[in-house]
């Protein structure tokens, strides 16, 4: 139903928010990125723009984006531009198709000078070509605002070659209202690190946000 939403509401994103290059009091991207639902040919690259002002808070904007075979982005392989809407909170999904199967990919988002952290992400094997072995990862149900996720460091070091992370029941216990105080606690005080989670193979998550 996300995606869904996602395509409804783009289409009805004023044509200014596409060249729109915004004055930025921060980094935007300080939520960080994620890769997820890896196919043979194909995937889904995340993120969702941290806006300080009010007024951008309510306003729409062209995100563009870029999947590279390379850290350097000397060798690209796709690009291109995505809506990120406030009634979607900003965040942006993008499906990606025509990639080549089990194959390493970096890819990162941009907002007008601001650059978000690289992620390196990998396509699943062609069908009936599994790998001899294959490592998993599983993940579920955290407060984030109770604490700090180190694990999520040790996890990546761990390089796994899948991470199953299930959608977090913390909307179903308490009140929306309650839940939008909550995520207003300053970030930096309350995540380990952003970084270890876009370097995770092949993250398939159940997106909250």
């Amino acid at each position: 139903m996300l995606h869904a939403a996602w395509a409804a509401s783009a289409g009805s994103a004023p044509r200014r928010a596409w060249s729109r290059s915004p004055a930025l009091g921060r980094n935007p991207f300080a939520l960080g990125v994620a890769s997820g639902e890896p196919a043979p040919d194909g995937l889904v690259l995340w993120t969702r723009l941290l806006l300080a002002e009010p007024g951008q808070q309510q306003t729409p904007y062209s995100v563009r984006w870029e999947l590279a075979h390379d850290s350097r982005f000397a060798r690209i392989v796709q690009r291109g531009q995505a809506p990120a809407l406030p009634q979607l909170g900003h965040g942006v999904h993008v499906q990606l198709h025509g990639l080549a199967p089990e194959r390493w990919y970096h890819y990162r988002f941009m907002l007008g000078d601001a650059v978000s952290a690289t992620g390196r992400t990998r396509t699943a094997p062609a069908p009936g070509m599994l790998p001899a072995a294959l490592r998993l990862a599983f993940a579920s149900c955290q407060r984030w605002e109770h604490g700090h996720y180190a694990a999520w460091r040790h996890l990546a070091a761990d390089q796994p070659d899948l991470v199953s992370r299930h959608r977090s029941s913390v909307g179903l216990r308490w009140p929306s209202k309650r839940i939008a105080a909550l995520h207003r606690l300053p970030i930096r005080s309350v995540l380990a690190s952003a970084a270890p989670c876009a370097a995770l193979r092949w993250l398939r998550a159940a997106y909250d946000i």
